[in-house]
């Protein structure tokens, strides 16, 4: 199960398993930080493992934070996230 940690103002740390088995869950936090926060910044460096739906709901949270005049973005990741996306050709999205 991911777990969420506010470590500073604005940084959301996301770690476990971030998969379609959580989709709702991380749906819901990334709403819930987005709409608490201006600037929003993603910290998943301790994940251990990301799917496709994960990717696409970074992507749509970073578009409607933008929509709402919010910075958005991923300030560390790690291998694995690397990894996948690069396998989902998202590489020039995220």
């Amino acid at each position: 199960m991911p777990r969420k940690k506010k470590i500073e103002k604005g940084v959301l740390k996301l770690d476990g398993d971030l998969s379609i088995q959580r989709a709702a869950e991380l749906k819901d936090t990334l709403m819930t930080f987005i709409s608490e926060n201006d600037s929003i910044s993603v910290d998943h460096s301790e994940a251990e493992d990301f799917d496709l739906i994960y990717l696409q709901l970074l992507i749509s949270a970073g578009k409607y934070a933008e929509e709402n005049k919010k910075k958005f973005q991923i300030i560390k990741s790690n291998d694995v996230f690397n990894a996948a996306v690069q396998l989902s050709g998202f590489g020039n999205v995220l």
